[in-house]
């Protein structure tokens, strides 16, 4: 997930670009060959970390959990195969989706 993205819009019509991707800067927009050109010219030469910005797509990025979301779900899931319940003492609902989501609280307590 620590990878530049760039659109290219061969159409040249930016009206029609309705990606969260781009509005939440994980991808680059670019119309423009050279600009497109100059970017990852610039990307190559220094390559910024971007995993961050793919928190939005990915709750565990940046916690205790980050790159080990099979671990975390495989617990939930064993919790309730073997005792029919799951201990959310430690999660916090996820705040804006329109259903039932929740997320592990960060061990500081925020």
């Amino acid at each position: 997930m620590n990878v530049i993205s760039i659109f290219y819009d061969f159409s040249q019509a930016p009206e029609l670009i309705k990606y969260s991707f781009i509005e939440k800067g994980l991808s680059e927009y670019k119309v423009d060959p050279k600009a497109a050109a100059d970017f990852l010219r610039t990307v190559f030469e220094h390559k910024p970390n971007v995993r961050l910005k793919a928190k939005a797509y990915c709750a565990t990025v940046g916690t205790e959990y980050d790159g080990r979301s099979t671990e975390l779900a495989s617990g939930i899931i064993n919790s309730l195969v073997s005792d029919g319940k799951v201990d959310i003492s430690r999660w916090k609902r996820i705040s804006g989706v329109n259903l039932e989501a929740y997320e592990l609280a960060s061990s500081s307590g925020s």
